[in-house]
């Protein structure tokens, strides 16, 4: 049986996500993401606080809070990327970059599985879904697995801690971000 167009697709995502994860080591790769989340849940969690602080060129208290969210992710990403590359060259000084790197490529490779398990659970939903190419892939039986697997023990676990932790800390980001949008308004409001 040959590889499908769709199985020439996903080496090339699998093969891409491994070799930048060797490329930029796992202190790249992982804090990178990591500093993303931090940024957004910063952005999300504060922008109410900083918005009233921004000058009055930004007319209206949305635009303030929009600028707020996007200067936060901005500053936090910048500050995040400084201190993910102060790590990333003590790691190469203290002579563990070689270490660090394939960890980097272990990275990418579970990244571009959990690429290829979303293509998995959308493609079907679209057009190429239908496509002979997508119903004769090779790879698709076992990314199905990967998805099985995924979905299975550790969408579980994944599903726990999300209810645990992650639902109860964004109710309270909201709570306090309504907050912080209500004490912007009601005194524009009272005018």
């Amino acid at each position: 049986m040959a590889l499908t167009g769709f199985d020439w697709c996903f080496i090339a995502i699998a093969g891409f996500c491994t070799v930048m994860g060797l490329r930029r080591g796992l202190i790249h790769e992982g804090l990178g993401l990591l500093v993303w989340a931090v940024a957004f849940l910063a952005a999300n969690h504060y922008c109410g606080v900083l918005a009233p602080h921004l000058p009055a060129m930004f007319a209206s208290e949305e635009l303030r809070l929009i600028v707020a969210f996007a200067a936060l992710i901005i500053g936090c990403v910048l500050v995040g990327g400084f201190i993910v590359r102060t790590l990333k060259s003590m790691i190469d000084w203290a002579g563990m970059g070689g270490f660090n790197h394939v960890l980097g490529a272990v990275f990418g490779a579970l990244k571009a599985t959990a690429i290829l398990v979303l293509l998995n659970v959308v493609i079907p939903m679209t057009p190429f879904g239908q496509m002979s190419g997508w119903q004769h892939s090779i790879l698709r039986p076992t990314i199905a697995q990967a998805q099985g697997v995924l979905t299975g023990r550790l969408g579980t676990l994944l599903r726990q801690a999300f209810d645990e932790h992650v639902l109860p800390a964004a109710r309270k980001a909201e709570e306090a971000g309504t907050q912080a949008a209500s004490e912007i308004i009601k005194p524009r409001l009272q005018h």
